[in-house]
């Protein structure tokens, strides 16, 4: 009985502090019902791949092609007006990659009788290079889907079959071996497309096509990463890993800092404080500055490793920038959470929870483009992200000022924020 009766005793003192009875049983329920909601695609699908599209051969194909892009549920895709324009999105993370209809695209895909083949070009960010790979077998898709409309298309049918036959009669003239064959080969061709036109509608018909055009491969995708380094050598892995360590590095400190405040509490120690010489002000000041010295000095430890492991630094101005915004901003989340609780423990939990469903929203844990479209506004409103781009803009992205002011002025705005929140509802005894 007696052990039972310590148990009991226990669990009530568990469940009488409000703040760890919520992150013992009911934190982890709601993490599973996030990543279900998450990977079930939140009953609307998947997030689509942010993607610039720039078509250079201005063709009545590359029309087509590009319109094809737009309307593809797997892709969000923004047209710009030249090479430079989408290459900055692509640089400063607003899309993914820059997608490419070269000149000649309408005539290399109007000579794939004769051995051409359809160009396309990819420039992806260095840190996304898995969704590079399905950008590739995107854009084969819409490539094939291409080729395959051309045989329901008499008009543009019968263009390709003529372009084809000119060539064929400037490259091998009456008598030359293989000319029969090939010319019967275009007339079959033209036979084959009238079918297929007359029956376009039946769906098995269109199983045969497809089946038939993915044993030859005449589309060719070139995918390249956008190369940032003014040398054009490829940026080192831990560019892109390191910077989303800093932004875990800087939960820790939340953490320790949360918890320092909730036991300085219970013991009396702020109270202590307070009736000392010293102002509250100053107080809070000297607890500020001791967090903000944690957190700057575990953002160098980081990245001197990610130096040592082959990272180079695009801009330290812009970097030093960036490690005093995420500080000041993780500095101020810590101060907002640590009133939140009466115990260290309660204090801990809150400090390591709220972080962590800011890090799930701001892609720190799973990529947004793998999450429902909906994330995207709401990770804004995630430190994690703007911590993770200011580092990124500063380390290899080569922001610029100007454009470091957006992820800076709002991890400076949270932080004050929060703050004055953790100021406000701060109890001292």
């Amino acid at each position: 009985m007696g052990v039972l009766a310590i148990a009991m005793n226990d669990i009530r003192l568990l469940l009488r502090d409000k703040a760890a009875g919520f992150f013992t049983f009911l934190f982890p329920l709601l993490c599973a019902m996030f990543f279900t909601f998450v990977f079930r695609g939140g009953g609307g699908g998947g997030g689509a791949m942010k993607v610039a599209v720039l078509d250079e051969d201005g063709t009545r194909g590359s029309a087509r092609l590009v319109s094809e892009i737009e309307a593809d549920s797997a892709l969000k895709a923004r047209r710009v007006a030249d090479s430079l324009e989408g290459r900055n999105l692509v640089r400063r993370g607003e899309v993914t990659a820059l997608i490419i209809v070269p000149r000649g695209f309408s005539e290399a895909a109007d000579s794939m009788f004769t051995g051409g083949q359809i160009p396309l070009e990819a420039v992806v960010d260095p840190s996304r290079g898995a969704e590079a790979a399905m950008l590739t077998g995107k854009l084969t898709e819409l490539a094939f889907r291409q080729m395959s409309s051309a045989f329901t298309d008499r008009s543009r049918m019968q263009e390709m079959l003529e372009g084809s036959r000119r060539r064929l009669a400037t490259v091998a003239p009456e008598g030359e071996p293989g000319r029969e064959a090939f010319t019967k080969f275009l007339d079959g061709a033209d036979a084959l497309s009238q079918e297929l036109s007359r029956r376009s509608g039946d769906e098995s018909t269109n199983d045969a096509t497809s089946s038939d055009t993915a044993a030859f491969n005449p589309v060719n995708v070139k995918v390249s990463t956008l190369a940032i380094d003014k040398t054009g050598k490829p940026r080192s892995s831990a560019d892109f890993a390191f910077p989303q360590g800093i932004a875990w590095g800087l939960m820790g400190s939340v953490v320790g800092f949360a918890s320092s405040i909730a036991s300085e509490r219970r013991r009396g120690t702020l109270v202590r404080l307070a009736i000392s010489p010293l102002t509250r002000g100053q107080i809070l000041a000297g607890k500020a500055l001791g967090c903000f010295v944690t957190c700057v000095l575990v953002q160098v430890l980081l990245l001197a490793v990610a130096m040592a492991m082959g990272s180079q630094v695009g801009s330290w101005p812009m970097l030093a920038l960036a490690v005093f915004c995420a500080a000041a901003g993780f500095v101020g989340m810590a101060m907002g959470l640590a009133p939140f609780a009466d115990s260290e423990e309660g204090a801990a939990g809150i400090a390591r929870a709220v972080p962590m469903v800011l890090a799930m929203i701001g892609g720190g844990t799973i990529p947004l483009a793998f999450m429902p479209p909906f994330f995207e506004t709401l990770s804004s409103a995630s430190p994690f992200k703007w911590a993770i781009v200011a580092v990124e803009g500063g380390l290899w992205r080569g922001f610029t000022l100007r454009e470091m002011l957006v992820p800076c002025g709002i991890l400076l705005g949270v932080g004050a924020v929060c703050f004055a929140i953790g100021v406000r509802r701060l109890r001292w005894e």
